[in-house]
């Protein structure tokens, strides 16, 4: 069978030469290709016609582009090479992950868990799996990917550290009948129970503590090293919103509980402010937090807000569903595509269209 070329030289608006990957802007999935843009003005500088349309949300790490179908076709693409590689994996596809360095590639079915070896694009290890999963977090500082099976009550880590210490999965071990032989660590999964099941997880930046959603208005820290909570908070409404976020020189989680944005410590489930934005008919619908600030979309509002939650600047955006950060620019999807804003003063700079409802910002 002829392998397809992947990239190919179509008629695109102000196509310039090509450029290397990351140095001239982001990169938009729109239907069955991806583009790359020119920050300023929007114009196309490389068209890349895709052999089919991706159904799993894309996932790029440094120059790779991880692109997949629910079959279990799978499509790394390099950005700066412009060279394709593609891999069949178990059907009924449902989440691609990469880690934090590049070298695994999680695809979770819904029967299965396989671990890729991103240098060969093999099967290094496999786990069952049974369930439908929450979107699965990298944890760059423990090495390892962290999962959490939508309805078992159950966080599960992958050891993706070579060094990774084997471990015992049960409480009592009868040597005799071979329950003293431990799991493997390299690669082996963990189960640490939990009360219930999660509804969603958020990562500490540097730390061992993740934040479990348990209930609409129960949030949970939960310590990945003692595998055990580390404290409880009830929310004063259902949650609809929440990022991690550096306030005033610590790692916080900020939750949009209606129309009110609350900070909470990652360490000990304890509020530590809160702000209400506007009238209780705009509920907050996203958050997006850098280093220098954090923006919010409260109804048709977006809001740039500092490091006390004051505003520091505001534009009407309705319909927008997701944000995007790349460098000192602020991209926005809606319905007809995305907005280009600065991200300083959140002065419009642009649209790129792209009806395509899963279009997406590869940064």
């Amino acid at each position: 069978m002829k392998r397809r070329h992947l990239l190919q030289a179509l008629p695109a608006l102000g196509l310039a030469p090509a450029a290397q990957a990351g140095d001239e802007g982001p990169w938009l999935l729109c239907g069955q290709e991806l583009l790359q843009l020119q920050p300023e003005s929007l114009q196309v500088l490389q068209r890349n016609a895709l052999p089919w349309r991706p159904e799993l949300p894309a996932q790029r790490q440094g120059e790779t582009v991880w692109l997949a179908r629910r079959s279990g076709e799978l499509l790394a693409l390099d950005l700066r090479r412009g060279t394709q590689r593609q891999q069949q994996l178990e059907g009924g596809l449902q989440q691609l992950l990469p880690s934090a360095d590049g070298a695994w590639l999680l695809a979770a079915s819904a029967q299965v868990l396989q671990l890729i070896d991103t240098g060969t694009l093999r099967e290094a290890a496999r786990h069952s799996s049974h369930s439908a999963l929450l979107p699965a977090l990298a944890l760059p500082a423990r090495r390892s990917l962290l999962l959490a099976p939508r309805e078992r009550a159950e966080l599960w880590e992958l050891y993706l550290d070579p060094g990774a210490e084997d471990f015992y999965e049960g409480l009592v071990h009868d040597f005799r009948f071979g329950e003293g032989v431990p799991t493997r660590g390299f690669l082996g999964r963990r189960r640490m129970a939990l009360a219930a099941p999660a509804q969603a997880l958020w990562q500490h930046p540097a730390h061992f503590h993740v934040a479990l959603l348990q209930a609409p208005q129960q949030l949970q820290m939960f310590n990945l090293d003692a595998r055990r909570p580390a404290g409880r908070l009830t929310l004063q409404a259902a949650l609809q919103a929440a990022c991690s976020w550096q306030w005033q020189g610590q790692p916080v989680l900020v939750l949009g509980v209606g129309h009110t944005l609350q900070l909470v410590s990652f360490d000990r489930a304890e509020g530590l402010g809160q702000q209400a934005l506007g009238r209780p008919g705009e509920p907050i619908t996203q958050l997006l937090g850098n280093e220098e600030a954090l923006f919010v979309q409260a109804g048709t509002r977006l809001l740039r807000l500092d490091a006390g939650l004051q505003p520091q600047a505001e534009q009407v955006l309705p319909g927008s569903d997701a944000l995007h950060r790349v460098g000192t620019q602020l991209w926005a999807r809606s319905a007809v595509g995305w907005t280009l804003l600065d991200a300083h003063s959140l002065r419009p700079l642009g649209v790129r269209a792209c009806a395509q409802p899963a279009s997406q910002l590869l940064g």
